[in-house]
């Protein structure tokens, strides 16, 4: 199914309750949504609509709300409204399961993640409880080739290293980021589009720290996370999406980051070293695949629209 494309029609102050007037909209059938936003240092909320032929008529019934025109229609809109959730009140505390529901890939990383963490620091001295996961498999502490490890049919060391973390600052870190980045296009886009982005970066990410380090034991999800930084700023910049967004800032923060490593600076803070070639190739491949998603997405939009 196609992403839909949002377009911004009209900013209300954060302490605006805007609820009866979108119940009002969506009842006349006009697919709209609210978020928030900074604008001139205010944190302020923003009404979107689906259809661009729908901003003018939208913002005109914004105005006729300020202006008090639409009291009567309103009113009643918030009856019913009330009177649905006053019905629906005992299902309330499985909205957050519901949620939950929703992002099954997002939450499963993470929690594989927590776990491959566990099992390396179950021991610390040995990789024993996650050889089977690692990049290249172990035989008496020594690398067996990568060549071999494909020839037993073990492909699923190309994606597994993304579990293993070597402490849990690092999983904490890496968790917080495909919460706040991944997610969105998870919500966006569908867990199976989400699934099938996570094993690409997976793959691609992987491989290239193999291609750069060698025989040396890396892991973390830092090349996906970084893959879903590149999706996400490539898709914002081209596309009007509420859900696939996130703030400008962090985005220049990670990428400044990325550059730290690069040039050695964080290695000078913490033991062992970044896996710079993951985070560089996840970035471009997410950008990539950002990229070729919102091409398509407008070709949909625009065959729909003729």
């Amino acid at each position: 199914m196609a992403s839909t494309s949002w377009y911004p029609v009209i900013y209300f102050p954060l302490s605006t309750h805007l609820q009866p007037l979108i119940a009002h909209l969506q009842q006349s059938n006009i697919h709209c949504c609210v978020t928030e936003d900074i604008v001139e240092g205010c944190r302020q909320q923003q009404i979107w609509v689906s259809r661009k032929d729908k901003a003018l008529e939208v913002a005109e019934v914004c105005l006729q709300w300020c202006n008090g025109e639409l009291d009567q229609e309103i009113d009643q809109v918030q009856l019913d409204f009330d009177h649905s959730a006053a019905k629906q009140s005992p299902l309330r505390v499985g909205v957050g399961l519901h949620l939950l529901a929703l992002l099954p890939i997002t939450l499963g990383i993470i929690v594989l993640g927590f776990v491959g963490a566990a099992l390396v620091n179950a021991e610390r001295h040995t990789l024993s409880h996650v050889e089977p996961f690692l990049f290249q498999g172990l035989s008496n502490d020594s690398f067996v080739p990568l060549s071999i490890g494909l020839q037993a049919g073990e492909y699923w060391r190309f994606v597994t290293p993304i579990f293993i973390h070597f402490n849990f600052l690092h999983i904490l870190v890496n968790s917080l980021i495909m919460w706040e980045v991944g997610r969105r296009i998870e919500l966006g886009r569908g867990s199976l589009h989400y699934l099938g982005f996570i094993l690409m970066a997976a793959v691609v990410s992987n491989y290239s720290q193999y291609i750069s380090t060698g025989d040396v034991p890396f892991g973390g999800l830092s090349g996906v996370a970084y893959a879903a930084i590149g999706y996400i700023a490539v898709y914002q910049e081209l596309v009007r999406d509420p859900v696939l967004r996130f703030h400008k800032g962090a985005i220049a923060f990670f990428i400044i980051w990325l550059l730290l490593g690069v040039f050695g600076i964080i290695d000078l803070f913490i033991v062992g070293s970044i896996a710079n070639a993951a985070h560089i190739s996840g970035l471009i491949i997410g950008a990539i695949f950002g990229g070729l998603v919102t091409m398509i997405d407008k070709a949909i939009s625009k065959g729909t629209n003729e």
